[in-house]
């Protein structure tokens, strides 16, 4: 199981205080074996502002509240932390410099077999 989870995908409407508020993360990859080839499939654009202020609060929510972090399932098969189809890194680092959409996003924790 993943411990730990940063994001940096900054549009990202479970992204709060760079912690991933998501019940689970899906990581899209096939058979790539390059990690600009990843990307989060849980990403979903925050277009209406909802958690406008994501720095500490998710509505009455404060962000510690969110301790630990999601499930990752991974179908990126030629990843080292693959294991049938979940991740087993003990951190996982979602990149987001472009994140208007869900294949703009990677898995910087991508390492190749």
């Amino acid at each position: 199981m993943v411990e730990s989870l940063l994001c940096d995908a900054k549009t990202c409407v479970y992204n709060a205080a760079r912690k991933c508020t998501a019940p689970t993360i899906n990581i899209v990859g096939g058979t790539t074996k390059n990690g600009s080839d990843t990307y989060c499939a849980t990403f979903t654009e925050d277009r209406d502002q909802v958690f406008s202020d994501k720095s500490t609060m998710i509505g009455d929510l404060e962000v510690s509240s969110f301790d630990d972090a999601p499930s990752v399932s991974c179908n990126a098969v030629n990843c080292t932390y693959n294991d049938n189809n979940k991740c087993y890194a003990a951190g996982v680092k979602i990149l987001g410099p472009k994140d208007t959409a869900i294949g703009s996003t990677e898995c910087q924790t991508f390492r190749p077999e």
